[in-house]
Formats: C-alpha cells, sequence, structure tokens
C-alpha cells in the first residue's frame, strides 16, 4: 500500500505527497476531501500534517519561496534544478521562459531572477521551514490528526 509522508492544507485544497516506493519518482495527490476524511484514509496513516493556510494568507509569498519536498531526497540534502534553467542551461527552459502568458515560463524566469524557490529538500527540512513560518504541525494516528500543540 501506498503510504502518504505529508497530508497538507493549503487555500485551494488538501494534498500530499508519498513516502518513496522502488522505481517510482516523486508521488503526490492534489484535490482530496477534508482533512477530517483524508486523516481516515488508511493511506495517510502516520503522515505528517502540514497546515499552511495561516502562514500563506499572511504570506501568499511563500507559497513560490519554500522548498519543494522531495522524500527521496536523504535528510539535510537538497537538489536544485537552479544550473538547467540557468540561460542557455536547457533549451527547454529557454523556450518555456520565453512564452509569456504561460505559467511555467513565469515559474522559470522568477527562479531566474532569484524571486522564486525551486530547489528540493528532505521532509525534515520541508517541515521545518512551514513550523519556523508559522504552519501547524501535526500527525495522523488512529484514523484522526493530533497536533503538535494537543
Amino acid at each position: 500500500m501506498e503510504l502518504l509522508a505529508t497530508l497538507e492544507l493549503g487555500l485551494g485544497s488538501t494534498h500530499g505527497h508519498y513516502l518513496p516506493q522502488k522505481g517510482h519518482g516523486q508521488c503526490s495527490f492534489e484535490g482530496g476531501g477534508s482533512l477530517d476524511h483524508e486523516a481516515t484514509q488508511p493511506r495517510s496513516r502516520g503522515a505528517v500534517v502540514i497546515d499552511k493556510r495561516t502562514p500563506l494568507e499572511k504570506n501568499m509569498a511563500l507559497a513560490f519561496n519554500a522548498p519543494l519536498l522531495d522524500t527521496r531526497l536523504a535528510e539535510g540534502a537538497v537538489s536544485s534544478i537552479a544550473d538547467d534553467i540557468l540561460p542557455g542551461g536547457s533549451m527547454v527552459a529557454d523556450a518555456v521562459a520565453g512564452e509569456r502568458g504561460n505559467a511555467y515560463g513565469a515559474l522559470v524566469r522568477g527562479a531566474r531572477a532569484g524571486a522564486v524557490n525551486l530547489g528540493s529538500v528532505g521532509l525534515r527540512a520541508y517541515v521545518a521551514f512551514w513550523r519556523d513560518n508559522g504552519a501547524r504541525i501535526g500527525m495522523v494516528r488512529g484514523g484522526v490528526v493530533v497536533w503538535d500543540t494537543d
């Protein structure tokens, strides 16, 4: 059974990232039900819960400046595609960045300007970033979320 590493609440949806599985890339899901519903799902057992709503309401830039989560990374490791998106680093990135009105182009241009973070970190660093920025952190236990403050 695929298990979630995280179950996350943002401003638009409940989503999560799966624990790594041999032979698979980074997998996630989006558009799940309510947090209460998702916590009862077998895939959520033991997942870290990150409620990002308050920090995002205060500072929407966190959505673009936060590190990305890669559950395959060893703790302390950082993966960056910065070299690939520098001008001339990737023909695809150059083409996408050149298209105005393209959301992916905007991300590449933002990353090239240093305004968007496209680096990935492991689970512990990802949780620490959100905790440090005011997110509530908990864990799914017995089909319910137990918050760190409970």
